[in-house]
């Protein structure tokens, strides 16, 4: 029996939903910071120019360990996640936990390469299929930096728009009040970078689903800035899948995602 793994199943998905049409060119979003563009009914994306963000979650580290469970009644008491600087529970993490997935964690699809396959996790910085790995205290576009290790993922080397990494994680049980955070951008100091990134999540009968709109991101001197409540997801167990698609042409589109997290409020 052809048993298909889940990223594989992500992949074929999104081709027959017909996400792999050429999204054209990303038209990047522009501006001070100061003003948030409404991505659904639900999740609210800001961009962040000139190192401001919104001020919810930034530069909050898992703290080592710090408010978890296993305290005499700090954390959640069921040892899940670690408390971060603003009190929230951190039920993912996006560097910390990379490769939770096992060896399926990162997965490279292009049309015109090796079609699709998976990648070891972390992998290295050079590898044209693509790949996710961690760097420490990174600086993005827009000159706001990030402390500790954070989380890149670059598509491949590819003329296909098609083309991209996905990463997965474990999965995680969601309760109502739990928030996707992250701030999406380009490395600072490149010369080239335009890419395509999608969330979506998987539930626990291996199915797929989106849970943000596509959007892009490019070197235009802000971030995309995310913070997606999950109340809609109250009570299911999901697996994060997280995509950068290749745009076709430019040579480096690696993205970060920094302080990403899934985190729930401090009791």
């Amino acid at each position: 029996m052809l048993r298909l793994t889940t990223p594989a199943l992500l992949a074929l998905s999104l081709l027959v939903s017909g996400c792999f049409d050429d999204p054209g060119p990303g038209t990047g979003t522009s501006g001070d910071g100061d003003s948030d563009t409404q991505t659904d009914s639900d999740s609210e994306t800001s961009t962040s120019g000139d190192g401001d963000g919104d001020g919810d979650g930034d530069g909050d580290g898992d703290g080592d360990g710090d408010g978890d469970g296993d305290g005499d009644g700090d954390g959640d008491g069921d040892g899940d996640g670690d408390g971060d600087g603003d009190g929230d529970l951190v039920l993912l993490d996006f560097a910390a936990d990379l490769c939770s997935f096992g060896p399926e964690t990162v997965g490279s699809y292009d049309p015109d390469g090796a079609g699709f396959l998976f990648l070891d996790c972390p992998t290295g910085g050079t590898n044209t299929f693509g790949g996710a790995l961690t760097k420490a205290n990174p600086t993005l576009d827009g000159g706001r930096s990030f402390a500790g290790p954070q989380l890149l993922i670059y598509p491949p080397s590819s003329n296909q728009p098609t083309a991209h990494v996905s990463v997965q994680y474990d999965y995680v049980l969601i309760e109502f009040g739990d928030r996707l955070m992250f701030s999406a951008g380009c490395g600072a100091g490149k010369q080239t970078c335009d890419a395509m990134i999608e969330v979506n999540y998987v539930d626990g009968q291996n199915m797929v689903h989106p849970l943000l709109p596509k959007f892009p991101e490019t070197l235009d001197g802000n971030l995309q800035v995310i913070e997606h409540p999950l109340d809609d997801l109250a009570g299911q167990t999901i697996g994060l899948v997280l995509i950068v698609y290749s745009d076709p042409g430019i040579g480096d589109d690696g993205i970060f995602f920094g302080d990403g997290k899934i985190v729930r409020p401090g009791g």
